[in-house]
């Protein structure tokens, strides 16, 4: 089903939903002064269901909540991690922030594609060194640049292995490397090492 076109940008289930819920009150312990999540709606809706506290109308913390593609899902075969038209996200999430996409289309998809597919017109799935390069990109490009220090980044498993995997060092931290579960919640410290190759 995850192939079927009317499953685009595919939401939450029930399941995930109450797998959301169950983390709710982990996050609202956290001091989130910043939320990064990923335009899919299944990503949104994590972000709003697990970290709810932290949304401006229920915080005094007065938290910002930015999309952003960088944080997407693996690109490629499965229909479900292409996004929806920006403009039909942007209804159903009004108070994210949507200023780093720039195309009402999913252009990044589109691309992929494009560029992988073989004749009979099917892509190939983006590998983990595809992802990675979009990792590192989203983590040197925006989150280094960023003066929020507890920042929560809301993405998906594929990601954020690649992430742990291939592009973090994680040194002796063993237990970011498994691949995410939903709706789990990992804290990383991240220091960035300006200028060291």
């Amino acid at each position: 089903p995850l192939l079927l076109p009317h499953v685009i940008d595919a939401p939450l289930t029930e399941k995930g939903r109450n797998q959301c819920l169950e983390k709710k009150h982990q996050a609202s312990k956290l001091n989130v002064e910043l939320v990064i999540v990923s335009p899919l709606v299944r990503a949104l809706q994590t972000a709003h269901i697990t970290f709810a506290d932290h949304l401006p109308n229920n915080s005094e913390r007065n938290v910002k909540w930015v999309a952003h593609e960088g944080t997407r899902e693996e690109l490629g075969l499965l229909v479900c991690n292409q996004r929806r038209p920006l403009s039909q996200t942007k209804l159903e999430f009004p108070h994210v922030d949507f200023s780093y996409l720039t195309y009402e289309e999913d252009v990044i998809w589109n691309n992929h594609r494009k560029h992988t597919s073989d004749k009979k017109g099917i892509p190939k799935r983006e590998t983990t060194v595809d992802m990675s390069h979009r990792c590192y990109d989203f983590l040197v490009d925006f989150l280094m640049t960023r003066e929020e220090k507890e920042i929560a980044v809301v993405g998906h498993s594929a990601w954020l292995h690649a992430m742990c995997n291939a592009v973090i060092d994680c040194g002796e931290h063993d237990h970011l490397l498994p691949m995410f579960g939903q709706a789990e919640l990992r804290s990383i410290k991240l220091t960035f090492n300006r200028g060291v190759n």
